[in-house]
């Protein structure tokens, strides 16, 4: 098990959010478990379509997992992960026939750490117990949090009530047709609202920032919440 991070490890400031989301040391390596519902978009010419999805999240490891249906009568399925050893996307028709997969490169490695980074907003107590996390205070409004790996840094800024209302990265990988390419990336979170102690936003969307301007690929709603 890795060991928690101590509260005095962490910058004031990060101390300081994690506490005001409710976030507990006695919760150490625990799992977040998220309902979600929404539509995401794979291209800036694609139709949206509508998703379901169950999302786990490690608190004391660089983990998670997205699982959602999609598409007409929910045909499609959606695999989005990042285990210690192994990452990607895999997207299946009818749950069997292969559609699309990208796993185990560095670029998913960076794109799925940054996913993880993005998303600490929905796991309060990852901020205070993730060992895992490097932590650099921008100024009194925005944090900059990386893996020890090295692999990736995402901003988190805050809104004047101090909860994180926008997250953003100049260099997320995004895969388009046959090759990769580092985009800028932002993200926003609102509604926050309060599940077993722990307050945190209920509604996101993210952009990738292209040359044309920004494109919404993913918006949603979270419709449970719990930690176990």
């Amino acid at each position: 098990m890795i060991a928690t991070t101590p509260l005095v490890e962490l910058p004031g400031e990060v101390r300081d959010l994690a506490l005001r989301l409710g976030a507990s040391e006695k919760c150490a390596g625990s799992i977040v478990t998220l309902e979600q519902r929404g539509t995401m978009r794979a291209a800036p010419s694609a139709s949206p379509m509508q998703f379901t999805a169950r999302q786990t999240i490690a608190t004391e490891a660089v983990e998670f997992e997205w699982r959602a249906k999609c598409g007409p009568f929910g045909a499609l399925s959606v695999t989005d992960y990042l285990r210690a050893d192994s990452w990607g996307v895999r997207v299946r028709l009818l749950g069997l026939i292969p559609i699309a997969t990208s796993v185990d490169s560095p670029a998913a490695m960076k794109g799925e750490t940054m996913r993880y980074l993005a998303e600490l907003p929905w796991a309060p107590d990852a901020i205070l117990s993730n060992s895992r996390l490097v932590w650099r205070v921008v100024n009194a409004h925005s944090f900059a949090v990386s893996s020890r790996d090295g692999v990736g840094e995402v901003i988190l800024r805050l809104s004047p009530d101090g909860l994180v209302a926008a997250i953003e990265a100049k260099d997320r990988p995004q895969i388009e047709g046959d090759v990769t390419v580092e985009r800028p990336w932002q993200g926003e979170f609102s509604d926050y609202q309060c599940f077993e102690g722990r307050t945190v936003p209920t509604r996101g969307e993210v952009s990738w920032i292209l040359p044309t301007g920004a494109f919404k690929t993913w918006e949603g709603e979270v419709t449970g919440w719990s930690l176990h």
